[in-house]
């Protein structure tokens, strides 16, 4: 996305999104995404987009989550989040270029 992430925002209505469309997801599992933005597989998708990928070392469990650059690079927000598979996590790699590998 080629700017520094320092603050990442989760919009109301984003959260919504996510708890309306993503069943799978509670409240709980969002205390993942500062671990997800900090160590997870960032892969550049779209203009301004790029989606991030993080297995959970404790539990094993997958999670991808998007996010959109605004204002001219300054202001990033997460647009989605959601449980996945081995396979959506290599579909994503098929997608665009990899911004930042695994930490």
């Amino acid at each position: 996305m080629g700017a520094q992430l320092d603050l990442v925002y989760l919009s109301s209505a984003s959260l919504e999104h996510i708890l309306e469309k993503h069943g799978d997801v509670e409240m709980l599992d969002l205390l993942v995404l500062p671990k997800l933005l900090e160590t997870g597989l960032w892969i550049g998708d779209r203009p301004n987009t790029c989606s991030i990928a993080f297995q959970h070392p404790d539990d094993g469990n997958r999670y991808i989550s998007a996010i959109k650059s605004a204002a001219d690079g300054y202001e990033h927000y997460i647009t989605t989040f959601h449980r996945c598979g081995k396979r959506q996590t290599k579909s994503l790699l098929k997608r665009g270029p990899v911004l930042r590998k695994h930490l």
